[in-house]
């Protein structure tokens, strides 16, 4: 009887580790899609930069020509006109992939937010069998004091609260 109540209690310490590991994994993926959604944005706005630059060239070649300008070179225009196409065009496909990488990261986030809830709960059962050692104890608290992102001490407050 002692000895299942000792692999009982052992296996809750496991699961709570494995829990912990899942938490890592998943933190550092919605940070990995956090780092991707920055770099997406930076391209984002340097592609609606060339845009926003060809297209103001190209106008104002544009009116050069309207304006009896008798300019010896019309490959300019076109070539800005088709940075102009381009850059839109990287803007466009830009914006969508932030869209669906802040939608990853959303999910991310309400998965984190979901082990950090089943942590708790089989953190304080495992903590009250007084079963496991300091050693133990201190491994967990600093792999969970590791999870990297921002909305861990969000949904800590949150569970704090409840």
């Amino acid at each position: 009887m002692e000895t299942n109540i000792i692999s009982e209690r052992r296996r809750s310490y496991n699961e709570l580790i494995e829990l912990i590991e899942l938490a890592e994994k998943t933190s550092e993926k919605a940070a990995s899609y956090q780092n991707s959604w920055q770099s997406n944005i930076f391209t984002t706005i340097t592609s609606l930069m060339i845009f926003t630059i060809s297209i103001s060239i190209c106008i104002k070649f544009y009116i050069d020509i309207d304006n009896g300008r008798n300019l010896s070179s019309m490959s300019i225009p076109i070539i800005l006109s088709f940075f102009s196409i381009f850059g839109i065009s990287f803007f466009i496909y830009g914006m969508l992939r932030v869209i669906k990488i802040e939608k990853t990261v959303m999910v991310e986030k309400k998965v984190l937010y979901k082990l950090i809830i089943m942590i708790h709960d089989m953190k304080e059962l495992v903590y009250s069998s007084n079963e496991i050692s300091v050693v133990e104890k201190a491994l967990i608290e600093m792999r969970l004091s590791r999870i990297k992102f921002s909305i861990k001490e969000e949904m800590i407050d949150k569970f704090r609260q409840r």
